[in-house]
């Protein structure tokens, strides 16, 4: 009987706030893929199964292209063209944002099991790969950017974080 819906899973918060604090907008993506515009995708995280919807799944089939992160195997992983294991909350060091809007540190238990790695390490590699230069070196980069580009994330630290986290920066 124990459910995390989806608006209360770890960081659909910190997902939300990111995407919106850089102007992307999901009901462009899934028009972007349903006329042939956005012809790949880079799908980061987790089974959608409480998140996408039927027909959007179905819109997935119209990609060329489809790059999945996750931890583990669902209908998302079986569409896709390449899978990247990523590591579980428990195998990694960062920060996630809970429905509450507060941002919490996590610290690595223990190691990921073969080839998995961090999301923030994985996204570094593919952009190294792609030819961009690396923006992060430690996981503590990561949150030192999102300060500076997402309005939300404003004046965090990763050392200040503390034991109860800090709230998001609400505009108010």
């Amino acid at each position: 009987g124990f459910t995390i819906r989806a608006e209360k899973s770890p960081n659909a918060r910190g997902a939300t706030e990111i995407l919106s604090g850089v102007g992307v907008d999901a009901q462009e993506i899934w028009s972007g893929i349903e006329n042939g515009k956005i012809k790949a995708l880079y799908f980061l995280g987790g089974d959608p199964g409480d998140v996408l919807t039927e027909d959007e799944m179905g819109t997935l089939d119209k990609l060329e292209f489809l790059v999945v992160q996750t931890i583990s195997s669902s209908e998302l992983t079986r569409r896709a063209d390449v899978v990247l294991a990523g590591a579980s909350f428990i195998e990694k060091d960062g920060t996630f944002t809970n429905h509450a809007g507060r941002v919490q540190r996590i610290y690595r238990g223990l190691a990921p099991p073969g080839d998995a790695k961090a999301d923030w390490e994985i996204l570094k590699d593919f952009l190294e790969i792609m030819g961009t230069e690396a923006v992060y070196e430690k996981t503590e980069d990561v949150l030192a950017d999102m300060t500076c580009s997402v309005k939300a994330f404003e004046g965090m630290a990763f050392e200040k974080l503390g034991s109860q986290g800090i709230a998001l920066f609400n505009g108010k």
